[in-house]
């Protein structure tokens, strides 16, 4: 970078990191909020900072993000070094999304022909990045699998035990006193 262009660049730099930063816990609140509504996440506080619903802020996921990044920081210790954890977080977001989406439209009894091709167009386009990523496994990528992978543990163990909890609980039908 030429040296009259430093501060412009640094500029741009923290300006992206900031947008980027937003873009990243906003989009992780709505994904739990989401996987919360569907069951597959354990329920948390939200806060809502405005009367209208749009906003939302998740104090225990602000938490874990805050350790998650400091953990990853402190592992990798450059940015250089975050590229190929990069990429594979991205794609396994994309292929979480897909597959919560999925999710929403067998709970809102969409026509099964439409959920199995939207999963299918989607998995496919999706999986054909998550196998290009892949050959950056050893560089670095493997610890987003880990975390992925811990996250989707924790949404099947969730969603298992309800399931499990469900079938030992009696619902009894409440029955209307008319004043």
């Amino acid at each position: 970078m030429p040296s009259w262009f430093l501060v412009i660049g640094i500029a741009i730099a923290t300006l992206a990191a900031i947008i980027a930063s937003q873009a990243l816990i906003s989009g992780s609140f709505t994904l739990v909020a989401e996987a919360m509504r569907l069951n597959l996440w354990p329920r948390l506080k939200i806060n809502y900072p405005t009367e209208e619903r749009g906003q939302l802020f998740i104090p225990g996921i602000n938490l874990l993000l805050f350790f998650g990044c400091v953990g990853i920081v402190l592992y990798f210790k450059s940015s250089g070094n975050m590229g190929a954890a990069y990429g594979l977080a991205i794609t396994l977001c994309m292929l979480a999304t897909t597959v919560l989406f999925a999710n929403y439209l067998v709970l809102h009894r969409a026509a099964t022909i439409w959920v199995y091709l939207f999963l299918g167009v989607y998995i496919i386009i999706e999986s054909s990045f998550l196998v290009a990523n892949l050959r950056k496994f050893t560089h670095g990528g493997y610890v987003t699998l880990l975390v992925g992978g811990a996250l989707f543990l924790i949404m099947y163990v969730w969603y298992r035990s309800r399931k499990i909890k469900n079938r030992y609980v009696e619902f009894v039908r409440l029955e209307r006193n008319s004043v």
